[in-house]
C-alpha cells in the first residue's frame, strides 16, 4: 500500500469516526423537551439527595479520570452558591466503574451538592451519553431544557449561568 493510500484511508477513518460521534451526540441533544428520568436516580453516595420537585436541576455526568469533569466541579459549586437559595441545585452522576476512584477524587473537592453513583450505567445508557462530562439542565417541571456536552471553562460557566437565570425568571 502506498503512502497516499494509507493517508486516504486514515482520512476516511477519521471522517467516519467524526460522523459517528456527531450522530451519537445528536441522540443526546434530541432529548431536549423530554422529561428527565428522575426516578432512576438512586441513593446518593454523598450527602442527602435534595427534593428536586419545583427546582431547576443541573444533572452532571462525570468520571474521575476526565480532566474537563474535574475542572467543572468548582464551577458547579459556584453556581450552587449563587443560585441555590433561588431554587437551583446540582446532582452530579458519577460513571466510574469503582466507587473507590470516585471517593478518592471527592476527598479533594469542596462541594455541597449530592453525588450519585450510576453503578450499572443505567442512566448513561438511557440518555445516550457519549461525552464526559455531559450535563442536562432540567426546568422546574422536570423537562430537559438543554444538554451540555463537554466542559469549556469560562464559556461553559457563562452559558450555564445565563440559562439558569433565564429558567429562574420563569414562574
Amino acid at each position: 500500500m502506498s503512502f497516499v493510500n494509507i493517508r486516504i484511508t486514515r482520512i476516511a477513518v477519521s471522517l467516519a469516526i467524526g460522523l459517528i460521534t456527531i450522530g451519537l451526540n445528536a441522540d443526546t441533544t434530541q432529548l431536549v423537551g423530554q422529561p428527565f428520568p428522575q426516578s432512576l436516580i438512586k441513593k446518593p453516595a454523598t450527602s442527602d439527595l435534595t427534593n428536586t420537585e419545583g427546582k431547576i436541576v443541573l444533572y452532571d455526568f462525570w468520571a474521575s479520570w476526565c480532566p474537563p469533569c474535574k475542572a467543572s466541579f468548582p464551577v458547579m459549586q459556584r453556581l450552587i452558591e449563587e443560585f441555590g437559595s433561588q431554587g437551583f441545585t446540582v446532582i452530579a452522576v458519577n460513571e466510574d466503574e469503582k466507587t473507590s476512584k470516585m471517593n478518592r477524587f471527592l476527598k479533594r473537592q469542596r462541594i455541597s451538592f449530592p453525588i450519585v453513583h450510576d453503578d450499572n450505567h443505567e442512566l448513561i445508557k438511557m440518555l445516550k451519553v457519549t461525552t464526559m462530562p455531559t450535563a442536562f439542565l432540567v426546568d422546574r417541571e422536570g423537562t430537559i431544557h438543554s444538554v451540555h456536552q463537554g466542559f469549556h471553562g469560562a464559556s461553559s460557566e457563562t452559558e450555564y449561568r445565563n440559562q439558569i437565570k433565564s429558567l429562574l425568571a420563569k414562574p
